[in-house]
């Protein structure tokens, strides 16, 4: 898929014309979204014949603001939302801005968590009517509460922050097909702005607030804009609009490096009520945007430029753009966009071979601030190589244990440069593989690109064959302590304080995670299954036969501590079911790992971040966080150097798959609960 394809724009709330058609042919884009329940459906074959690959619908629903339950929505929508699909566009935004009083807040929803509901009935409807549509989770307005009257509605403007609704819109969020995202600035620094204090504005807030959040989620920009208020009575020629025409091509740029986003849809191309924010005028005269969207140099296309996979390992251990937060810090400010190129599996020692022939312009030991005295990039070789159609590319290969090729060595696509290591700002061994492209500046990531556009799969050497995904290593007996949906933080903490420092039972919220896994021996301590929906046990003997189940009833955290202690259960029963342990259907799995010299207070830490919004699991059992047959496995390993070998190769040789995110909290307590609260808000 080309990578323009994800550069879109809304049309306005109007009868399209043969001009807008033409005008977004003009353009160069992938990507439209329309309004279903303004536009005629008629339309989309004309946007597809001017180059739409992928379009979208926005439900619009005015009645919203009175009060309307999603039965009375969908039946009012059916017909409209019938008529776009069958001219072939399947993918819908459901309304738009909940989170703001004149968009249903009081009257048709009156919290998050019951637009969580309302949002949820509406798409099992839909769905049931429609079952191949795709479902979007509206876009919030940015930013926090504000009770200043609107006067449109009457009531306060935005009752909820966007943070706050979707933390609690959560179940919503993951019944979605995709995850739609509002974001806005006013200049060009703040639309590179991470909004660090939550102001909502900031172009690239989404990275942390929603995509860190969602991980697994497709994310869409569906709505983003320069809205600064006073440019619509501006000329069309004026220099203004080709500084905000520049900072949109710079925005589609960012955009595109992110994998996990769909599509980034400015707002808008033709609106008279939005002349600040409108690409034409209401009598199609261009403004100077369009010049400056048009003057941004073109990223590469996948087939233009091929990068044989420079390790002897098939894994990608950190994409692009994560841990936004940590990577601003790092680079003092200058890193906006999270990382700022790809980490490898690449254990200690291992070769590193150069993705791309060229000329070696770097090889040296980049110096600073971290350990031995090494910069951020540890021993880096970096290879400038002159690739037709694309110009010059810059790959940099950092955190090396030796470099064996010395600045001005001319290398061979696939030839070996250096042997993997951990040096500079690296927690366990890795390769990290950064790119630059003469002529494509990208300032919020230094013009770091996303080298993981390009990679050759085919290239990669075949993974290490296991029985399955999550396989576990070696046969051990493990043990879940299970707590109920109603269990707050304080039971939580009055098992870690019974349990953790004599056994280190593995902590959680989730049933699945106390059957999986294909072990003989496997324990579930329930703390007050009457507490959960149905029989507890029938369920684990249904849905993971052989669990050891050991159920415990306690009415308070102390008298949960005090059974827990006096507790002397010996080994889980074992069980000689075939293909035990098989996950009932596949979830995304968290796991927070806590190194053996930390005690319980680590464990309380985290869970003081983590269980009251994400309910999280903790241990300290290194198998637990990789065992079972899960696409999606995360482990969050706390100070990982305190396992005392290299545990990211640990997991990349006996747990392949897993996602492995390192945190250093080598303080005390409260540094781990800081630096948890940047990865889980």
């Amino acid at each position: 898929m080309a990578i323009t394809t994800k550069y879109g724009i809304t049309i306005g709330p109007y009868a399209t014309t043969l001009n807008d058609v033409n005008t977004f042919r003009a353009l160069g884009f992938g990507a439209v979204k329309l309004l279903c329940g303004v536009h005629n459906p008629a339309v989309v074959p004309a946007y597809r014949d001017a180059g739409a690959f992928m379009l979208q619908a926005r439900i619009v629903y005015p009645e919203i603001a009175e009060g309307q339950g999603p039965a009375q929505f969908v039946n009012d929508r059916r017909n409209q939302i019938a008529a776009f699909m069958d001219a072939g566009l399947g993918e819908f935004e459901i309304l738009t801005q909940p989170n703001l009083s004149r968009e249903g807040f009081g009257r048709s929803w009156t919290s998050p968590q019951s637009f969580n509901a309302w949002y949820l009935e509406a798409v099992d409807r839909l769905r049931n009517l429609f079952p191949n549509i795709r479902l979007g989770f509206p876009g919030l307005s940015p930013g926090p509460a504000d009770f200043n009257i609107d006067p449109l509605a009457g009531r306060p403007t935005r009752p909820v922050g966007d943070v706050d609704f979707i933390n609690n819109c959560a179940e919503a969020v993951q019944a979605s097909d995709f995850l739609c995202v509002h974001t806005y600035w006013q200049n060009v620094n703040m639309m590179r702005d991470i909004d660090p204090n939550n102001t909502g504005f900031g172009g690239l807030r989404f990275v942390r607030y929603y995509h860190e959040r969602f991980p697994a989620m497709t994310l869409v920009i569906s709505e983003f804009a320069n809205n600064r208020p006073g440019t619509g009575g501006l000329h069309p020629a004026d220099a203004q609009w080709r500084v905000i025409g520049d900072e949109y091509a710079e925005f589609y740029t960012l955009c595109a490096q992110y994998e996990w986003i769909e599509a980034a849809f400015a707002h808008t191309l033709r609106d008279p009520d939005l002349p600040d924010q409108s690409w034409v005028t209401d009598d199609f005269v261009e403004r100077r945007i369009i010049e400056g969207v048009k003057a941004r140099p073109p990223i590469p296309e996948p087939g233009q430029l091929n990068l044989k996979w420079p390790t002897q390992y098939q894994r990608v251990t950190q994409p692009y753009g994560l841990r936004q937060i940590d990577y601003s810090r790092f680079s003092g400010g200058s890193l906006h966009g999270g990382h700022e190129g790809i980490d490898l599996a690449a254990p200690t020692g291992s070769d590193i071979y150069a993705s791309l022939s060229g000329t070696v312009v770097r090889s040296e030991a980049s110096r600073g601030n971290f350990s031995n005295g090494y910069g951020a990039y540890g021993e880096l070789i970096t290879v400038d190589s002159d690739v037709p159609g694309v110009g010059r590319v810059s790959l940099t290969y950092a955190h090396l244990s030796r470099r064996l090729v010395p600045r001005g060595a001319v290398v061979n696509r696939g030839e070996r440069i250096g042997l993997a290591g951990a040096t500079g700002n690296a927690q366990g061994a890795h390769l990290h593989l950064s790119m630059r492209i003469s002529g494509i500046p990208l300032y919020a990531q230094l013009d770091y690109l996303n080298p993981g556009l390009y990679l050759d799969y085919d290239t990669a050497p075949a993974p290490p064959s296991t029985p399955s995904p999550g396989a576990p290593r070696v046969q051990y007996e493990r043990t879940v302590v299970l707590l109920p949906p109603p269990a707050g933080l304080d039971f939580v903490e009055a098992v870690l304080r019974a349990s953790w420092n004599a056994h280190r039972y593995t902590v959680g919220g989730s049933a699945d995670d106390g059957g999986i896994g294909d072990l003989e021996r496997r324990r579930v301590i329930a703390i007050n299954p009457q507490q959960w929906n149905g029989d507890l046990q029938a369920w684990y003997n249904q849905h993971y036969p052989g669990v050891d189940y050991v159920p415990i009833n306690a009415a308070t955290p102390s008298a949960l501590q005090a059974i827990l202690q006096s507790f002397n259960l010996g080994s889980p029963n074992p069980s000689s079911f075939v293909n035990r342990g098989q996950p009932r259907e596949q979830y995304a799995r968290a796991y927070i790992l806590i190194p053996p010299p930390r005690g319980v207070d680590f464990a309380i830490a985290a869970a003081r971040v983590t269980w009251p919004k994400y309910r999280i699991t903790i241990g300290g059992s290194a198998d637990d966080g990789g065992i079972g047959a899960l696409a999606r496995r995360r482990v969050i390993a706390i100070n990982p150097n305190e396992w005392g070998g290299d545990l990211q190769a640990w997991y990349a040789q006996n747990y392949p798959g897993v996602e492995y995110i390192p945190i250093s909290a080598i303080g005390d307590p409260n540094q781990l609960m800081r630096a948890l609260s940047q990865l889980y808000p």
